[in-house]
């Protein structure tokens, strides 16, 4: 697979995530780091850059950190899971070009 479709389906499915949760978390800092992790995987698929890359890799580490608050907390455990596996996947896949397979989509089935 290459970058930009791996990228475009992490994507695709934190997109899901951020329409299913923008009413409950509202502007709180975790759906302020999924906005974030979108918009700069959007603009990633436009011009592959490796300043982008270096934002997109960082906007991953911010958005597993702000998950891991929540996760800590025992609060909305399994949406904490997702975010974790998402950001871990671009961020690794931006890292090392490849992607370890998971059952992050047989999760968010269960949602």
């Amino acid at each position: 697979m290459n970058a930009t479709q791996v990228i475009k389906n992490e994507l695709a499915l934190l997109s899901k995530l951020y329409y299913k949760s923008k009413n409950q978390f509202k502007s709180s800092e975790l759906l302020n780091r999924i906005n974030e992790v979108r918009k700069l995987g959007n603009k990633f698929q436009i011009a592959n850059s490796e300043y982008i890359k270096l934002r997109l890799q960082n906007a991953c580490i911010n958005l597993y950190i702000a998950a891991s608050s929540y996760f800590k907390m025992g609060h909305f455990v399994k949406f904490s899971l997702l975010l974790f596996g998402i950001s871990s996947r671009i961020y690794s896949f931006l890292e090392f070009n490849f992607v370890y397979k998971d059952e992050i989509d047989d999760i968010f089935g269960d949602l």
